[in-house]
């Protein structure tokens, strides 16, 4: 069952549907500000943990958080949720492309609208998004490495990407 067939909008697929801004589209300072409340509702120690970050930096660590903690929910909490690993996946595919759009300069989504500006402003490698969304969809269909090459391969997609990005 496809999520646009389930009765009301789940937590995950609301993060893919959320509403345009002006338009059909997100005014960027919008945009940011939608990434900072997605990354200070998530968790109840992100507010003292970000206050690390330098203000003027804290924008777009938020851009980079609100993607890989949404993409994240794809995998780790749609399980929770009742979504079948097809379902998972497909979340992730669709993250895919609006992360392809975004790069593209068709942002739509208020984190792509973001996250596009702040790859630009810091020439960020676009890769290092991918590698994340790789790591995810490993999330939904891996549950034991069979080495620890494999396991390291895992981490250069995962663990690797958020170290460089932030």
């Amino acid at each position: 069952m496809s999520t646009a067939t389930r009765s009301g909008i789940s937590t995950l697929a609301r993060a893919i549907t959320d509403p345009l801004e002006v338009d059909g589209r997100w005014p960027l300072d919008r945009a940011y500000e939608y990434c900072e409340r997605l990354a200070r509702s998530h968790y109840e120690n992100f507010p003292v943990g970000s206050s690390l970050i330098p203000k003027r930096l804290r924008k777009h660590f938020y851009s980079i958080y609100a993607f890989a903690r949404i993409a994240d929910d794809f995998a780790d909490e749609g399980h929770s949720e009742g979504y079948s690993e097809r379902e998972r996946l497909d979340l992730l595919d669709e993250w895919r492309r609006m992360l392809a759009d975004s790069l593209a300069g068709r942002a739509g989504h208020p984190v792509f609208v973001a996250l596009a500006q702040t790859i630009a402003e810091f020439d960020l490698p676009p890769a290092l998004f991918k590698d994340l969304l790789s790591a995810f969809a490993q999330d939904v269909t891996v549950r034991r490495y069979k080495s620890f090459d494999e396991l390291l391969d895992y981490c250069r997609r995962s663990a690797n990407p958020i170290g460089r990005l932030i």
